[in-house]
């Protein structure tokens, strides 16, 4: 990530928009971590989202960043993932999944 990129994903009031959010915005709040996670995704960022996750219940803010989880989380979260609607957002986050890099197989 470029400095600013990095600047941009960890300020304060971008974390502090994505952490406040009143119920009912979790429409708005997910087009707000697609269009950070477009630009760049830091930890404190993934971390937040993560968060963010667990406290809505909801596998949409998961689709962002799946790149940037543990595989340990993936398998762990996987159901949710898959279990979301057959939409653009489904296809994505699966799609995501199938473009990360593998380890080679040794003979």
């Amino acid at each position: 990530l470029s400095a600013t990129e990095r600047k941009r994903a960890e300020s304060p009031g971008a974390l502090d928009l994505i952490s406040e959010c009143a119920s009912g915005g979790e429409d708005l709040l997910y087009h707000i971590v697609h269009e950070v996670s477009t630009k760049a995704i830091t930890n404190q960022f993934r971390d937040k989202v993560l968060q963010i996750y667990h406290e809505k219940k909801d596998a949409r803010f998961l689709v962002p960043i799946i790149c940037k989880l543990s595989a340990v989380t993936v398998k762990k979260e996987l159901i949710h993932i898959v279990a979301l609607e057959r939409t653009k957002m489904a296809e994505k986050a699966i799609q995501s999944l199938l473009d990360m890099p593998r380890p080679k197989l040794l003979d």
